[in-house]
């Protein structure tokens, strides 16, 4: 896969992520008492990519995010969907289910992650 391809599939990822984990509202700490935010981040994940846990901005969200989807993909030497599952954590039924879930995300569904995600990625394109 060219880096090109791979760059868009990781996005396409991590904005399902973001559905999945807050529908792109301003969630604090998730109701499971150990997520925080709009990518359902942990502190022990933070910690595992040498991140502050929780991180200060919605674009730190993303690349502590990304960096702990990049990082299970690595561990586990697996593909970007297996990394999701494994972004998520359990046994292997719940790792497969959080993936049927995010699949089956559609951005016309998420109205407040599409306006999220471009807020991000507008900052991101800002400091380029």
């Amino acid at each position: 896969m060219d880096i090109l391809s791979e760059l868009a599939l990781v996005s396409v990822i991590l904005f399902k992520i973001m559905c999945v984990e807050s529908s792109g509202k301003p969630v604090k700490l998730h109701p499971d008492g150990s997520s925080y935010g709009y990518f359902g981040l942990t502190e022990t994940a933070c910690k595992e990519v040498g991140a502050d846990f929780p991180p200060k901005t919605p674009m730190e969200e993303m690349e502590t995010a990304e960096k702990y989807l990049r990082l299970m993909r690595e561990r586990h030497n697996c593909d970007w969907l297996d990394a999701l599952g494994w972004y998520h954590g359990g046994d292997k039924e719940r790792r497969d289910a959080y993936v049927e879930k995010a699949m089956k995300v559609k951005p016309e569904d998420y109205p407040e992650a599409v306006e999220m995600w471009h807020k991000i990625t507008e900052d991101i394109n800002e400091e380029i």
